[in-house]
């Protein structure tokens, strides 16, 4: 098994996350999320993910004769002890609650207090929410949130103008799209033309590899903007006449693009004490695209 290094650091993300308790399907979005693609440029899924985490080779260990897992001396992904993790893990009694469709994951909402991007993640009780991976001081359940984002999205939707404005936004989303896979275009290329003048014996290894670590970098974050882009582009902005309605039976996808549209990002800031059930005055602030100052409730 032979990986590039940025293949190998997503592989290691990917397998700590499922260790910590992510489903496969969770971590697959998550990754899509970050730009992160399979050796041909191709989205992960939970199926093909769980075949690469299920494979001995990525913790440099294979099957010997008597059916025993031995170390072979290759290059390794993950320990094995985290390969021994990620078996029982996998090999625990399927009853778990069903895969849930986070709505405000992939960088549209982050934590207030150090700014990274919150993940979708069950509670010990199995109750969906969204959590902090930096600090891990910020929490909230899934329903909460969501709600509360939904109800003031719809409230804009309800407002004069909102489909003319809507438009407006999609057709500078819709070019930013094509700026972003111009940009995205012209780095493919570059990380070609890097390959070809260290064959060439232009550059030195560390050169060859510090360049191509930088360009993997910037296209991983162009990548994960593109995606975030193009769910602008595929909002439905005129035909909705019940707007609560709608947005109470509409599919993930389609809120989710409505919400990208509509707001820069999503700010969830701590609980004043556990167990609140309710948003509290200044816990969510809503960055809504153009707005001079940002909504909190």
């Amino acid at each position: 098994m032979k990986l590039r290094p940025d293949e190998a650091e997503a592989l290691r993300l990917a397998a700590a996350r499922v260790i910590a308790g992510e489903t496969l399907a969770e971590v697959a979005r998550w990754m899509n999320a970050q730009g992160y693609t399979g050796s041909r440029g191709a989205d992960w899924s939970s199926m093909s993910l769980g075949r690469l985490l299920d494979n001995p080779k990525i913790a440099g260990l294979a099957l010997s004769a008597d059916g025993e897992l031995v170390p072979t001396g290759l290059a390794a992904v993950l320990t094995a002890d985290e390969f021994q993790k990620l078996q029982k893990r996998s090999r625990r009694p399927r009853d778990r609650a069903p895969d849930y469709d986070y709505m405000l994951t992939e960088s549209l909402s982050e934590c207030g207090l150090c700014g990274t991007y919150l993940v979708g993640a069950r509670a010990n009780n199995q109750t969906p929410g969204y959590r902090c991976t930096g600090c891990g001081k910020v929490r909230i359940t899934a329903d909460q949130l969501e709600t509360y984002v939904g109800t003031y999205v719809v409230a804009q939707l309800s407002r004069p103008g909102a489909q003319s404005r809507l438009r407006d936004l999609r057709d500078r989303m819709a070019a930013e799209v094509q700026r972003l896979e111009k940009e995205i275009a012209a780095l493919e290329d570059r990380r070609g033309r890097l390959g070809a003048v260290y064959l060439d014996q232009v550059i030195t290894q560390d050169d060859y590899d510090e360049g191509k670590k930088e360009v993997s970098s910037k296209l991983r974050k162009l990548r994960q903007r593109l995606r975030f882009t193009q769910q602008a582009v595929a909002a439905p902005v005129s035909g909705v006449e019940d707007l609560v309605g709608w947005w109470n039976s509409a599919p993930t996808r389609s809120r989710r693009a409505l919400v990208v549209l509509l707001l820069e990002r999503i700010e969830v800031n701590q609980a004043s004490a556990a167990g609140i059930r309710t948003v509290e005055p200044g816990r969510v602030v809503l960055h809504w695209r153009g707005a001079a100052e940002p909504k909190s409730a």
